[in-house]
């Protein structure tokens, strides 16, 4: 990644920090929590990955984290006992940088 995409990116994350504690110091308040689901639509041709704010921030940040301190390899799973609250399979973010080859393919 350039170091001014890095730099983006780093900010984002922050932002994305900030917002998640405040969603956590809210939903103490309210009593409300995150929601998550990973479910098979379209007669499971596709997979829809929906949430309320909480829930889509949280995988929102996992995803920056991810983007930013992520090794080839690096990769965290949801599914039962996870964020996830409904999922029809396992999810799993992963880190990968495409062989050069293969990103030409596409």
């Amino acid at each position: 990644m350039h170091g001014q995409s890095r730099e983006k990116l780093e900010q984002v994350g922050r932002l994305l920090d900030e917002l998640d504690r405040e969603q956590t110091r809210l939903a103490l308040e309210t009593r409300s929590s995150l929601f998550a689901a990973f479910r098979e639509c379209d007669g499971g041709r596709s997979m829809k990955l929906s949430g309320n704010a909480e829930g889509l921030t949280h995988l929102a940040r996992r995803l920056i984290q991810l983007a930013l301190h992520g090794k080839p390899g690096s990769h965290q799973h949801y599914g039962e006992g996870d964020v996830l609250d409904v999922y029809d399979r396992e999810l799993i973010l992963a880190f990968e940088n495409p062989e050069p080859d293969a990103a030409e393919g596409e």
